[in-house]
């Protein structure tokens, strides 16, 4: 059968064989070029690593968090962000990053006896610094129950009911603030604090720093804070 083929082959030209090929792709349409993904498209995603966000922003490897368990929904597309704070005020003392992870982790087992992980996805300590809580791919458990779908938890640690969060605190607040409503397009009205969305009443965030977010909407609805 191979002798068979190869006599059949040899029965066209060179010319002929180039001719054959011509006609055959000229029937092929080409592939569509692919379409290009917009800027606004990938910058809108939710990145699995927070540094996407901002690069200083610290991992759940580093303070040693224990791994997600139970059930849990993958985050819906970005609408908010909910501002917290712990209401523990010894937490507002804390310095050293070794008393920071070990409180991460203290509030992770104790959010894990209710829920599948810390219920907020960024935790800021007193000292400014920025740790990722539960990772933003899932829902978190911080506004209340069926209140969660694409909402970010963020919270302050220590009480603000009656004395204000550090000036380091409330930069890396802005900070973290800023990264996301560039990402995710939010305005004024879609940064809220937890007093605001719970439906039962609460004193979280506390007065001094839900002081500070009606601050900080206002410079973002003027303008002012683009200025800045």
């Amino acid at each position: 059968k191979a002798t068979s083929w190869k006599k059949q082959i040899l029965m066209y030209s060179d010319g002929k064989l180039a001719a054959a090929e011509k006609e055959l792709l000229g029937r092929v349409s080409k592939p569509a070029a692919p379409a290009a993904t917009s800027v606004a498209a990938s910058k809108g995603g939710i990145p699995s690593d927070p540094r996407d966000l901002l690069p200083s922003i610290h991992t759940r490897a580093e303070w040693g968090a224990a791994a997600i368990r139970g059930d849990y929904d993958p985050m819906l597309p970005i609408t908010r962000v909910c501002v917290h704070h712990s209401a523990v005020e010894d937490e507002g003392r804390i310095t050293s990053p070794a008393e920071v992870k070990a409180e991460l982790r203290q509030l992770q087992a104790n959010h894990q006896q209710k829920w599948a992980d810390l219920g907020y996805h960024f935790v800021i300590d007193p000292t400014g610094g920025i740790w990722e809580g539960r990772n933003l791919r899932w829902q978190g458990a911080h506004e209340g129950a069926g209140l969660n779908q694409g909402s970010i938890g963020v919270c302050l640690l220590g009480n603000f009911e009656d004395s204000p969060p550090t000036a380091a605190q409330l930069g890396a607040l802005k900070s973290l603030l800023d990264a996301m409503r560039s990402r995710w397009s939010l305005t004024a009205a879609d940064i809220k604090t937890h007093r605001e969305v719970r439906p039962e009443p609460t004193a979280c965030p506390g007065a001094s720093l839900q002081g500070w977010v009606d601050d900080y909407r206002r410079a973002v609805a003027s303008g002012s804070l683009a200025r800045q």
